[in-house]
């Protein structure tokens, strides 16, 4: 994370002294430098974030071995590592910026981004500078949606989960991962959101609810990419609770035809494992405080954008 970090440091900072150098030498007089914080903001954190995903996946690698029921342990680091080799693929990264670049420079073009310039090659250079700079970031894209393939076919790896375990070790580790991952997409988007309402550029209303449909995509995301876990999850639940309940309404039978002591204790004991397994997860997160989470950051967002949007 440090040579990522060194990088793009380095890459910002050879764009900035050389927009130094041309706004010196050809005498602009209003540069618009506060156009450039966010986007340079949007490329550094997006970098930051795959470099970050990258090492939190490493350091699960423990948890998913663990969960994979009847693999071999040495077999199942190598399909892990070899996931998130996958994941991760500078290459495939690289391709996907060059995929994303036509659909980057199409969206610059039509804002008008950078028009406000007087100077011709300031102008140009803003533009193919901040063009570069969402090519770059989008490559992202290539991880993510590996990221989300994963996620989909983990539960055919048959999981095997334990509900007693302290939540960093288990399958809600990776909910909990998963979440972060997309907070940091809402908050790039809103950031990007951000840099169109402060710059001095044409944005039409399509952008705006382009940007809320992003903040929705993020929840059903969310929520699509842990959905087979989650099967896995109510699938052994309703394993366990079938055995207990099963022995729940045998010693209930006997417990009306012979209501002794005895039996209405055992019953009761019973029913208290019965109890404490339904209240077991279902998700691999907390279901509550993720569903209180989105509502207190996307629906403000939205209303926001809304309220902006409208006379």
């Amino acid at each position: 994370m440090k040579n990522t970090a060194f990088r793009v440091g380095v890459a910002l900072g050879l764009f900035l002294a050389i927009r130094v150098f041309l706004v010196s030498s050809r005498g602009v007089t209003n540069p618009y430098w506060y156009t450039l914080l966010i986007p340079c903001t949007i490329f550094a954190l997006a970098f930051l974030e795959i470099a970050w995903t990258k090492r939190s996946f490493e350091r699960l690698e423990p948890i998913v071995v663990s969960l994979l029921e009847g693999t071999d342990d040495k077999a199942a680091r190598k399909w892990y590592r070899y996931s998130v080799r996958r994941m991760f693929n500078v290459r495939d990264s690289f391709k996907t910026a060059v995929l994303f670049a036509p659909l980057v420079v199409f969206a610059c073009w039509s804002i008008k981004w950078a028009s406000w310039h007087q100077d011709p090659i300031l102008r140009w250079y803003d533009f193919v500078g901040v063009a570069c700079m969402f090519s770059s970031a989008a490559s992202s894209q290539w991880p993510f949606s590996n990221i989300s393939i994963f996620m989909v076919r983990l539960p055919r790896k048959r999981l095997h989960i334990n509900f007693y375990a302290h939540p960093r070790d288990t399958i809600m580790a990776l909910g909990a991962f998963m979440l972060k991952i997309v907070l940091g997409g809402i908050f790039l988007t809103f950031l990007t959101g951000l840099m169109l309402y402060l710059s001095p550029c044409k944005t039409s209303e399509f952008v705006y609810c382009l940007l809320i449909a992003v903040f929705i995509w993020a929840i059903v995301w969310f929520f699509v990419t842990q959905y087979n876990v989650h099967e896995c999850m109510v699938m052994q639940k309703r394993h366990k609770l079938w055995d207990v309940g099963r022995k729940l309404l045998e010693a209930l039978e006997i417990s009306v035809k012979e209501p002794t002591a005895k039996n209405l204790a055992n019953q009761e004991a019973i029913g208290g494992i019965y109890e404490r397994l339904n209240r077991l997860p279902e998700w691999p997160f907390n279901l509550q405080n993720v569903l209180t989470l989105f509502s207190s950051v996307v629906i403000p967002i939205a209303l926001t954008v809304l309220k902006l949007l409208l006379p």
